[in-house]
């Protein structure tokens, strides 16, 4: 229990989450392994920030965060050297130990800084990684040197709570030589939730160590955060399991699980209806008909070569937010970056200034985010959502880190992922070989498609971004019923926020910017909230306990509910917060 004792201190805060990537591609696709951080700290209301390893030299911009996770296994760059971080130079390292000195909880792979920048191997010239030239050393309590780990399986130790889903042994007994640098010179504070061992000797497989306020963490391979599906050696709900438990013991809290909620009043997920142009004005008018008496807001993304008669028409409609789609719609991949800029351009000088784009085709580039995200758009929504084939797309939004060029891009353009779009389903509508029973196999197809991601994504606390066209969906009554039926079965659960993409992003950057504090104090949980902005209407925490909670709210104003979570009460504490510091107390009978 060394750990949870170790963490028990006053107001622990919420995390905020920094990962460490390039994204997967280069193209603003994220690795596997970051969806599950991004999904699982997301759910619990823990803001999750992508960076390349530059913003290691700024300790301003680490003090904003409270868990950092520095990936370096295979699959979380897209190029070696240049972006990996096993080469990182002295500033950076420093910077980094300062940071968990100071309270923050480091979560690192193997190799990490192992190299210089120039290519050098540090463990070279003394056949020893010591914190002389590896300052990360210092903070994860030990130095390092190269063992085979032939003969040698990697086994957790008992009582292991982080772990406590793996088997052991995790990894049977290594066959081949194979080389990996493992710690030595332990300080007396470094505890091993795993080792390697072949009975008689042992090394640090996963290490823990109390270095000032905060702990440091080494994985001895990363693979053990890597799905097993892209080569690594957990499945998706262990990984998920060890970030959930990082999450709860980063509170230290024992009688009370709590989170923040990812939307507005407690609801469950959100679901957005998004439109593409294209169609007859037969079909506009069916289609936005029947959708707006369902739906409060939707998202149009329209051409600026569509007819003047379709644009006025939509653009009469309150509920509906236009967003950008090209001027003529292009393929962007064949486009370099001044041709992007003009399609946005001149798109824009026909249906105006919006705060959101998504690629025609969906057929995103470095160049076509470069250009939105220097001319000032809030958000995208193109990176398909596949969680049933790959794991392609994001459930909640994030920020895009792309490469353009030579450099590497950190932008704050929010994605908003959006499903696979009804072409998937109706796109042989216009043909004249469609026969009558595969009209209606391909409707109820598309019913059951997005019933089915809805019921994943609820489940996740994430966003779904139906995507559609008037002239697929809105073709007639008959194809365009499914996605309606689907929409009244949400509406029915109650659960739900439907919203706009322009809606869910401004909550989504207003929401993870609320500072939130909790400590438990005898028969108390006691929350602060600090909001450097505007008011904040809906702003919702959750939290289990036992027993009947009563609540007083200082200097705020909300209420509080209850609903079944995984068979028990969850009780929901939902809030306007003003600006500046508010609180809120919960005695529990």
């Amino acid at each position: 229990m060394k750990l949870l004792v170790l963490l028990m201190v006053l107001y622990k805060p919420i995390p905020r989450v920094l990962f460490l990537t390039s994204s997967v591609d280069g193209r603003g696709v994220l690795p596997p392994g970051a969806h599950l951080v991004l999904e699982e700290f997301s759910r619990h209301g823990s803001p999750v920030y992508f960076h390349d390893k530059s913003i290691l030299y700024s300790p301003e911009s680490l003090r904003l965060f409270n868990i950092i996770i520095v990936p370096t296994s295979y699959g979380y760059h897209d190029v070696d050297r240049p972006l990996s971080l096993t080469y990182l130079d002295t500033i950076s390292m420093e910077n980094l130990v300062k940071w968990v000195e100071n309270g923050g909880f480091l979560i690192a792979g193997g190799n990490v800084g192992r190299n210089t920048l120039s290519g050098q191997d540090r463990f070279i010239s003394g056949n020893i990684l010591d914190r002389k030239e590896w300052p990360l050393g210092r903070a994860f309590g030990f130095d390092m040197v190269e063992v085979n780990l032939r003969g040698l399986r990697l086994v957790k130790r008992k009582g292991c709570t982080l772990f406590e889903w793996f088997d052991s042994p995790v990894v049977d007994s290594v066959k081949n030589n194979d080389w990996i640098l493992l710690p030595v010179n332990e300080d007396g504070s470094v505890e091993n939730l795993m080792y390697w061992t072949d009975g008689k000797k042992k090394y640090g497989g996963v290490t823990l160590n109390s270095y000032g306020k905060g702990y440091a963490m080494l994985l001895s391979s990363f693979l053990l955060l890597h799905p097993s599906f892209d080569g690594g050696w957990a499945d998706i709900p262990e990984i998920t399991r060890f970030y959930h438990n990082l999450f709860l013991y980063s509170l230290g809290l024992e009688r009370v699980s709590t989170g923040v909620d990812p939307w507005p009043y407690g609801k469950k997920a959100v679901l957005s209806i998004t439109l593409d142009d294209g169609g007859k004005m037969g079909e506009y008018e069916l289609t936005l008909k029947n959708l707006l008496a369902r739906v409060p807001s939707i998202t149009f993304f329209v051409t600026g070569v569509l007819d003047e008669r379709t644009l006025k028409y939509i653009k009469k409609f309150r509920q509906i937010e236009p967003g950008n789609h090209s001027f003529d719609h292009p393929f962007f991949r064949d486009l370099n970056l001044n041709q992007s800029v003009a399609q946005i351009k001149m798109a824009e000088s026909v249906i105006g200034k919006t705060d959101g784009f998504r690629f025609p085709y969906v057929n995103y580039t470095p160049e076509g985010f470069y250009a939105l995200w220097t001319h000032g758009f809030k958000y995208e929504s193109s990176i398909r959502v596949d969680h049933l084939n790959s794991f392609q797309g994001a459930i909640f939004p994030y920020n895009l880190v792309f490469s353009f060029g030579k450099n590497l891009i950190t932008s704050d353009l929010l994605e908003l992922s959006p499903i696979k779009s009804d072409w998937f389903f109706y796109q042989k509508i216009y043909a004249d070989n469609f026969p009558e029973d595969e009209k209606v196999e391909s409707q109820e197809a598309y019913y059951s498609y997005l019933s089915t991601m809805w019921e994943i994504i609820k489940e996740a606390r994430g966003v779904m971004v139906q995507m559609g066209h008037p002239m697929y969906q809105g073709h007639s009554e008959k194809f365009l019923e499914p996605l309606l039926r689907f929409i009244d079965d949400v509406k029915k659960e109650k659960t739900a926020w439907i919203a706009s993409l322009g809606e869910i992003y401004r909550w989504w950057r207003l929401r993870n910017e609320i500072g939130v504090e909790v400590e438990e104090k005898n028969d108390r949980i006691l929350y602060r909230f600090h909001n450097p902005g505007r008011e904040l209407k809906g702003f919702s925490v959750w939290f289990d306990v036992e027993g009947e909670p009563s609540v007083k709210f200082k200097r705020c104003k909300g209420y509080f509910f209850s609903r079944e979570h995984n068979g028990l009460r969850r009780y929901h504490l939902v809030m306007n917060l003003p600006s500046g510091s508010s609180a809120v107390e919960i005695r529990v009978r």
